[in-house]
């Protein structure tokens, strides 16, 4: 039987909400620009997909763009935080089970910090290129963060916190997300894993940012202390430690560099 994805980050956690509207907020306005510029500024008429939608900012987007004639599908594990929207279907489901797909094969495919956290990623990548699911010309993009330094502190205001969010970072991805199954270096590898699967004109392009304590990039990591809490504590943190974590994040002297988001495209070729 197909083993489900682990991923430690529920989309009906407490938490859930403020992790996906910091999300959107770090994320969209580099996935729609990556997506334009894929699709020759214009989505009038496609089918789409998007995979592993969470609260749904992206494939609401999408469907606002695709107009009249299109058509999007929006999957999840729990989809029950993606709004309605006329041009939106919301599927429940897990992408490891390759199901096949309502309006059939499309002509665009996104996801988001999805294929990381996935244990059959490859597997997963394959099925997001097959026949089934991508027409021939299609588009393919997938976007993860390569995770794998957990030396995010830029500026803190003194020694002890810096120290404090080191252990907590280490933690956080050493044990809690790889204990998920998470793979934080398979963003490195999405590149040659598309040419190895036929698509061409594969790029990728690599961004990051600063997150201050306090504003957007400080609540997503907030977030992720309070969805993964029990965790921590099995990891070995202390309350007293994780209490210091969340007062940090709200504390504009502390930086913190994002982690990198590796954005990965190419097309199917026309047979």
């Amino acid at each position: 039987m197909t083993q489900p994805s682990r991923y430690v980050l529920d989309n009906r956690h407490e938490y859930a909400n403020q992790h996906h509207e910091s999300l959107a907020a770090l994320l969209d306005p580099g996935s729609r620009t990556r997506t334009l510029e894929l699709l020759d500024g214009s989505l009038t008429g496609m089918n789409c997909l998007e995979v592993g939608a969470g609260h749904g900012s992206f494939a609401v987007w999408l469907a606002d763009q695709v107009g009249p004639q299109g058509r999007v599908t929006a999957i999840d594990l729990h989809p029950d935080g993606i709004p309605t929207h006329e041009r939106l279907t919301t599927l429940e489901r897990d992408v490891t089970r390759f199901e096949p797909l309502p309006h059939g094969p499309v002509d665009f495919v996104h996801t988001r910090l999805m294929l990381q956290h996935v244990p059959r990623r490859e597997d997963v990548l394959r099925w997001l290129v097959s026949d089934e699911v991508l027409k021939p010309g299609g588009v393919l993009l997938v976007e993860d963060w390569d995770a794998s330094r957990t030396d995010m502190v830029l500026a803190a205001p003194d020694p002890q916190t810096k120290q404090l969010y080191d252990r907590f970072q280490e933690l956080l991805g050493n044990k809690v997300f790889a204990g998920g199954g998470t793979d934080r270096t398979w963003a490195r590898r999405v590149h040659s894993r598309m040419m190895a699967e036929g698509l061409t004109g594969v790029r990728t392009t690599v961004s990051g940012q600063s997150w201050v304590g306090g504003e957007v990039g400080g609540r997503l990591v907030a977030a992720s202390v309070g969805q993964t809490y029990p965790l921590l504590l099995a990891a070995g943190m202390s309350e007293s430690e994780l209490d210091g974590v969340f007062a940090m994040l709200g504390d504009p002297a502390l930086v913190l560099a994002s982690h990198l988001l590796y954005s990965s495209s190419g097309t199917k070729p026309v047979r």
